[in-house]
């Protein structure tokens, strides 16, 4: 039997409470006897049979522990297995290898674009695996998983139009048995968004919150959801839910096909084509240069005086806004975490979007995570324990080996 298949195998009290020790990364034995209001004994014997398979251990609590005996930490045994974690985005994708904690081992990431074919990065993946492991000491035995976190298939026309450039699965109806036809362990897929969430939320960003979003800007946009402290089902196929949210009638066609979609105004491409027409008409600081410029030099532009590149990312940021507000009339909302180059490199696009919503919702948190790339690789991890101690989980997300 498998690691990965010890963890199915787990009694339903056992994966509850393993969920719980997952989720708050180290907790103490009376806190999880409070939350699952079980017995001080019932809760000690349970620990004990996950010790016996590896699968957490226990540290003394001396720092808090004033008087008396201290309390048991449990957490996550580093050693009981590993991840290997395969994060692609368009123009890059990164293989890591994760303790079972969570922990980066080892990492490499490599480039692409829209020349670059799904075989090549299945074979590179594969290739970048092997090295890792080997260099690590890490039996093929001892991967729990493969976890793979990947933006939507885009669609045909953003391509054929060049509007969306950069690497896609046009051709691969299903990534994770793509995948499962050359790793050797169970395959899991999941959404770049979602694993996200599920990094920032489950590492104890948030611990007083139960719900969360986070938002991914690139060339579209992309949202996962934490809501009451779990992900909802109704997120799975819901990534381009907020991307696709219509706030203009009169806006520009969207591929999906509908007109004033929030992608379509709110991406690299439509925000640099805006800058570049109204430049023409009204010429400005850089005008010589506008055709050549990327979303990088148009954040830079916007920071330097170019009230023409400044005005384009802020009518993006105040759509953006518009979006996010109508997504907290649907959601109870409580922290809103974005990513993206143009809340990195942008001065005036992040100040715009707190400057709507918080003139609407002064107690929501707002939040920038300049570490995308690190929380798709663990966050893809924590979205596979969640699903396999699940008590429903869902079909297919796991490919068997």
């Amino acid at each position: 039997m498998d690691k990965h298949e010890i963890l199915q195998t787990l009694s339903d009290k056992e994966k509850e409470l393993l969920l719980n020790i997952v989720q708050h990364r180290a907790i103490t034995r009376k806190e999880l006897s409070s939350m699952l209001s079980l017995p001080p004994g019932t809760l000690y014997r349970m620990v004990e049979s996950l010790i016996d398979l590896n699968i957490v251990e226990t540290e003394k609590d001396t720092e808090t522990a004033k008087v008396g005996r201290p309390n048991d930490i449990i957490k996550l045994n580093p050693m009981y297995g590993y991840f290997c974690s395969i994060c692609i985005r368009r123009f890059r994708y990164h293989v890591t290898i994760l303790d079972f904690s969570g922990r980066i081992i080892a990492h490499q990431h490599f480039s692409c674009d829209e020349n670059t074919t799904p075989n090549e990065v299945k074979t590179t993946c594969f290739n970048a695996f092997s090295e890792l492991i080997k260099e690590h000491s890490i039996a093929e035995s001892d991967i729990i998983c493969t976890t793979i976190a990947s933006f939507n298939t885009p669609k045909e026309y953003y391509v054929k139009e060049k509007i969306h450039p950069g690497f896609f699965w046009s051709d691969v109806n299903d990534i994770a048995e793509y995948f499962a036809a050359v790793f050797p362990s169970h395959v899991f897929f999941g959404n770049t968004a979602i694993a996200n969430a599920c990094s920032c939320y489950y590492s104890s960003f948030f611990p007083d919150y139960r719900n969360l979003a986070y938002i991914i800007l690139d060339e579209g946009i992309g949202c996962g959801y934490i809501v009451d402290k779990k992900i909802p089902r109704y997120s799975m196929r819901n990534v381009n839910g907020l991307g696709h949210m219509i706030v203009d009638i009169h806006g520009p066609r969207c591929y999906c096909g509908q007109y004033g979609c929030l992608e379509s105004i709110v991406n690299d491409y439509a925000i640099l084509e805006k800058y570049k027409d109204v430049s023409k008409v009204i010429g400005t600081p850089h005008e010589s240069q506008a055709d050549e410029f990327g979303i990088l030099e148009l954040c830079e532009a916007s920071n330097n005086g170019d009230n023409t590149a400044r005005s384009a990312m802020e009518y993006a940021a105040s759509v953006l806004a518009i979006g996010i507000s109508n997504l907290l009339k649907l959601l109870q909302l409580q922290v809103i975490v974005i990513s993206g180059k143009m809340i990195s490199n942008s001065e005036c696009f992040l100040s715009t979007i707190e400057q709507k919503l918080k003139s609407q919702y002064p107690n929501l948190m707002i939040c920038v995570d300049d570490k995308e790339w690190e929380h798709s690789v663990t966050g893809i991890s924590e979205w596979y324990m969640n699903e396999v101690l699940s008590l429903t989980p869902l079909p297919n997300l796991i490919i068997r080996r």
